[in-house]
């Protein structure tokens, strides 16, 4: 892992909000405290340690009325948050295919990953 400093950090959103960098990568830090309004996506390459963190990371977009999409990518070793999550695309009014509800039985399964 690199370390990077505060300024290189700061520069680096300073960037992203300006338009001059177009994607930004950022560790769980940036789920957090990152105002900025026109995030249209965000890219989950690790499921988050719990459904909070992917709440705020998710939250990313879709601020200020705007509209965004989210791809969190799910491995068999983050399975044992499926059922937290479909709750929460449920609630959201978001759809949730037909193989990926009842709380994971046929993930297990299966030798796959999954996108939401």
């Amino acid at each position: 892992m690199v370390d990077v400093s505060s300024v290189d950090r700061e520069e680096a959103l300073r960037d992203f909000k300006n338009s001059r960098v177009r994607i930004l990568v950022a560790t769980d830090l940036a789920s957090r405290g990152l105002d900025v309004h026109d995030i249209t996506h965000v890219y989950n390459y690790d499921f988050p340690r719990n459904i909070e963190e992917y709440v705020h990371r998710v939250g990313r977009t879709g601020r200020a009325g705007r509209s965004g999409a989210s791809i969190t990518l799910v491995t068999r070793e983050n399975w044992r948050m499926a059922a937290e999550l479909i709750l929460i695309l449920e609630r959201a009014g978001q759809e949730v295919p037909e193989e990926r509800e009842g709380g994971g039985r046929r993930g297990r399964d299966e030798d796959s990953e999954w996108a939401f």
